[in-house]
């Protein structure tokens, strides 16, 4: 099938005439405000929290080793600078190995290690199951639409006293 081509006037940006029918498209539902429950949203971050590949984000685990399969980063963390430790001290076996860190602080391994430990991401699947952030989810998306399209597509567009309120719910 051949699409059919416009044609321009020369003032129109191409550009921005597919954004306006991409708009076009989807006008009518954006019409409507959202319409999702708390439940839902809860329901969703469940989904997420379940279905979300843990095992790639890099963090500590519980028996102190890296866990960063992007970075192909190996071993525990004091393996490594003990390793790092013996090759300096087979270059210079006058210096000992507690001064050597501290003298070449770029090879510092506690500096290349995750931020995260394990009991974090543990806090972080909790959080995204509670209440709480579902709700802040929801208003922001509400504050969100309403900016964005409440006061040029909706028939009753959200005054500025309940933005205001919307905005202040989210703060």
């Amino acid at each position: 099938m051949k699409k059919i081509q416009k044609r321009l006037r020369p003032d129109q940006d191409p550009d921005q005439v597919e954004q306006d029918e991409g708009f076009a498209t989807y006008e009518e539902e954006l019409m409507q405000p959202l319409n999702v429950t708390l439940d839902e949203i809860q329901e969703d971050l469940r989904r997420f929290v379940d279905r979300f590949p843990w095992d790639i984000v890099p963090h500590i685990t519980e028996n102190n080793e890296v866990n960063d399969i992007i970075h192909n980063y190996k071993g525990t963390i004091q393996a490594a600078v003990k390793k790092e430790q013996r090759r300096v001290q087979m270059i210079d076996k006058a210096i000992p190995p507690s001064e050597v860190m501290e003298m070449n602080q770029k090879i510092s391994i506690d500096q290349k290690k995750p931020p995260a430990r394990a009991d974090d991401l543990v806090d972080i699947k909790l959080d995204l199951r509670e209440e709480k952030m579902a709700r802040m989810i929801g208003l922001v998306c509400h504050l969100v639409y309403w900016n964005l399209y409440g006061d040029r597509l909706n028939k009753l567009p959200l005054d500025a006293y309940h933005k205001r309120l919307l905005f202040i719910q989210i703060s």
